[in-house]
């Protein structure tokens, strides 16, 4: 019985699935711009207003309030675009957009697709920062000055 069920998800994850993989390097200025068109079924449309998020929909409008996907990125869900919108294009392994039954183990969130986002993973070429940090003491002319004459009166 588990057999079956395990086939009939992979049937359904491939009828519903698009994905991105081994994306080219993008001089796009965010993610969103990086993967229009290159999705099936993804539609990115600018928002209203200078500086808004901008509205993404999965194969059309299914929901009477929020159309907004989910977004899994490496793990973590938001349903908020400027986090996905953050992420820079070069850093995106792959992407999947799931829609339909697919989108079932997501429950409600999932109700207007999900798209799965995995970054690239840190290597040896990390960047190192290194700093060094010096405090000096100003002294203080006038009170030298003073301690020097204190000192002389001491001696005589």
């Amino acid at each position: 019985m588990k057999k079956i069920m395990g086939f009939i998800l992979l049937l359904l994850l491939n009828n519903f699935l698009s994905q991105a993989q081994n994306l080219p390097k993008v001089n796009g200025s965010n993610s969103l711009e990086a993967f229009q068109g290159q999705l099936a079924g993804l539609k990115i449309t600018p928002g209203k207003d200078v500086g808004s998020s901008p509205n993404v929909l999965i194969r059309g409008i299914n929901t009477w309030n929020n159309n907004d996907p989910l977004f899994v990125i490496d793990g973590l869900q938001t349903q908020d675009v400027q986090v996905f919108n953050s992420i820079n294009p070069n850093d995106i392994k792959s992407v999947s957009v799931i829609k339909g039954p697919s989108a079932a183990i997501y429950g409600s969130r999932g109700a207007n697709g999900v798209i799965v986002v995995k970054t690239k993973a840190g290597g040896r070429n990390y960047s190192n920062v290194k700093s060094v940090h010096q405090i000096k003491k100003k002294k203080n002319k006038k009170k030298n000055k003073k301690n020097k004459k204190k000192k002389n009166r001491n001696l005589n």
